[in-house]
């Protein structure tokens, strides 16, 4: 069922004293656990979802990811001039561009995932950043995410 917040702290307080010694989180010796400023902005900033995706820091992560969605027999990302069975999407105008998992937010475009022309954008679906003339066998109606 889980623990509640004072009864993780005896939890933890108790785990210490039996090995001789006090908690991480215990900073000022009191036995209460205490979350330095530093952690609890990371906590912020996480749980806010403002930190970038890695594959928008990582040139090698972003190809390894768009490689693979391109192999990949149920996703075969690419440009439907390529990729025979892209075609019949791009017919129907389905393309990266207007997928839900196209991302060109303002914080995007930031973590340089996306630009502010709508060219480039990220999908939140595989993790990479793509064209928006692209398409894949994933594509979902509702996008492009601007907000």
């Amino acid at each position: 069922m889980g623990y509640s917040r004072s009864e993780a702290a005896r939890e933890c307080r108790g785990a210490s004293a039996s090995q001789g010694h006090s908690h991480p989180l215990d900073v000022d010796g009191d036995g209460e656990l205490t979350i330095s400023e530093d952690m609890s902005a990371d906590l912020k900033e996480a749980a806010e979802g403002d930190s970038c995706p890695a594959a928008t820091q990582d040139k090698n992560l972003n190809s390894k990811n768009k490689t693979l969605a391109a192999k990949n027999v149920d996703i075969k990302y690419g440009h439907p001039s390529q990729v025979d069975a892209l075609k019949p999407l791009a017919n129907e105008k389905k393309l990266c561009g207007n997928c839900a998992a196209f991302d060109i937010t303002p914080q995007m475009i930031n973590c340089t995932g996306a630009n502010k022309e709508g060219t480039v954008g990220y999908c939140k679906m595989h993790d990479f950043s793509c064209a928006a003339e692209k398409t894949c066998l994933t594509w979902a109606p509702g996008g492009p995410k601007k907000k």
